[in-house]
């Protein structure tokens, strides 16, 4: 099934609804008051950002109210950061939330959807470095489930070292979950933002779904093709990025000559007006024939200059293709919300069980009451199965394609 899509129309900001401030009530009476909210420890598992968004997509799109405490306790700056209350406010305003304790620092969330999601045009920014992928998280499910076709514009960085970027979303997510969820969006880079600077551009325009099918992912057969992008921002030089393609190139030819055979990386310079900042960054992606899309990649850090981080790079890819598993670390935690909202069950093969994964699936459990459970393999893998919900979108009448 071919993708098209009608020309976005212009992004403006959502009107905001009305934040209530929870007067003298304290973090245990909150939930005590409240019929039929739901608590969440937000010090559990990964204990950061993850819980928190899962928990808002969850909330917003299953009509829960969700009280959270001890919100990214043990950070280095524990509590709500910008990036987090954009992605609060984002979803605030899509199902008009009533929201509690949105302030910088909070260690506890009171949300609480007051209407269904409605299809519109949003506006997010992160208002410095934090990760347009993180909004993307929130805002991508729950125009999925929205009355009408959504549009976001969202600002911040797409290429940074604690998130997925951009290009993963591009090039693994986007087109995996159309294959198998039935999904139905278009994402366009209209300008990269590198970490620190931040100050990247994404438009998204999503499509709604009456349901999501099943994924049953566990074999992974033959690669089909390898490629990849060695990118750097204007200021860098070029031969920073041939550089990083050739030694991945040479270290795929050594221990992985199949998918040294099928590679094609490109080696890109952005141009001033492509992206903000100062950096450099390389991807490797691979696709087989049971259709899984495997990813690896990196943005180059200070400690760790360019040579290291394409080594790192693909080994991380050779390693995963020698494993056979056929989701990666990063793709296997942004699947569990869709797998817990999906129609039938689902199984997804994966390497070690990622703490962003066991984050997603105690969230998922307590709040959808999907059904998870993980078989181990004898050769290291597992295997993810879910009893998805079936979740129906009443909101639209026919299917969007």
């Amino acid at each position: 099934m071919s993708k098209s899509y009608p020309r976005i129309s212009n992004i403006f900001l959502a009107l905001p609804c009305i934040v209530l401030e929870a007067m003298g009530s304290s973090s245990t009476g909150l939930s005590h008051n409240v019929p039929n909210v739901i608590s969440l420890d937000g010090s559990v598992h990964e204990g950061g950002g993850q819980l928190l968004r899962v928990a808002l997509v969850l909330s917003s799109i299953l009509h829960k109210p969700v009280h959270i405490t001890n919100i990214r306790l043990h950070r280095k700056s524990p509590g709500l950061q910008a990036e987090h209350i954009a992605a609060v406010e984002l979803a605030r305003n899509m199902c008009k939330a009533d929201v509690r304790h949105m302030v910088k620092d909070s260690h506890e969330l009171y949300f609480a959807p007051r209407t269904n999601l409605t299809h519109n045009e949003y506006d997010a920014d992160t208002k410095g470095h934090g990760s347009v992928t993180l909004l993307m998280q929130v805002g991508l499910p729950l125009a999925m489930f929205s009355s009408g076709i959504t549009q976001f514009s969202l600002k911040g960085s797409t290429n940074t070292f604690n998130a997925p970027s951009l290009d993963f979303y591009t090039n693994a997510w986007d087109p995996l979950t159309f294959k198998f969820f039935g999904t139905n969006m278009e994402i366009r880079d209209i300008r990269r933002g590198f970490f620190p600077k931040g100050r990247g551009h994404v438009y998204l325009e999503v499509y709604p779904v009456q349901y999501l099918r099943s994924i049953d992912l566990t074999e992974f057969e033959e690669i089909v093709t390898t490629w990849g992008r060695a990118v750097c921002t204007p200021d860098i030089k070029i031969d920073t990025v041939d550089i990083m393609g050739d030694i991945a190139e040479e270290y795929l030819l050594t221990h992985h000559p199949e998918a040294y055979e099928k590679i094609d990386i490109l080696r890109d310079q952005l141009r001033p007006f492509e992206a903000h900042g100062n950096g450099s960054a390389i991807y490797l992606f691979a696709e087989t024939t049971s259709r899984a899309i495997l990813s690896a990649g990196l943005t180059v850090q200070k400690y760790r200059g360019f040579n290291e981080t394409a080594v790192q790079v693909a080994k991380e890819f050779s390693n995963l293709l020698k494993t056979k598993v056929c989701v990666d670390d990063y793709m296997q935690d942004q699947l569990i919300v869709l797998m817990a909202l999906a129609k039938g069950k689902s199984r997804i093969k994966t390497g070690n069980i990622t703490l962003h994964t066991k984050t997603a699936i105690h969230v998922a459990e307590t709040m959808s009451h999907a059904k998870f459970n993980i078989v181990d393999n004898k050769d290291g893998t597992h295997i993810i199965e879910c009893d998805g919900i079936g979740l129906e979108n009443k909101l639209i009448d026919r299917p969007y394609v």
